[in-house]
């Protein structure tokens, strides 16, 4: 079964609630899964010929879970966190903009 555009379009309709809550689920920030189910819909659609037509459902949800471990992987993502200590190093030195405004 080859999927036309209009299929495709339904079935985003379809599982796009699905596929967001699943990135929700990995992601915990609502921004970044819609991200993420954008980039698999994306690649499901230009992957639909790799498609073997059975369950359509299971096959974005295997991309979507995909993207969002792909997402969690990224070294980006990686936080650090600052201690009051560091905040020292990093605090600028300059005058305020009110400051240089008024010095004006």
């Amino acid at each position: 079964m080859i999927i036309q555009d209009k299929q495709f379009e339904n079935c985003i309709k379809k599982y796009e609630r699905l596929i967001i809550t699943i990135c929700l689920s990995f992601t915990k920030n609502y921004f970044d899964a819609e991200d993420i189910a954008q980039q698999t819909f994306l690649s499901a659609y230009r992957n639909l010929s790799k498609f073997d037509g059975k369950n359509f459902k299971a096959w974005i949800t295997k991309i979507a879970v995909n993207k969002c471990r792909d997402y969690i992987k990224k070294p980006s993502r990686n936080m650090e966190i600052l201690t009051c200590e560091d905040y020292k190093y990093i605090r600028d030195k300059s005058d305020s903009p009110e400051k240089v405004v008024l010095d004006k």
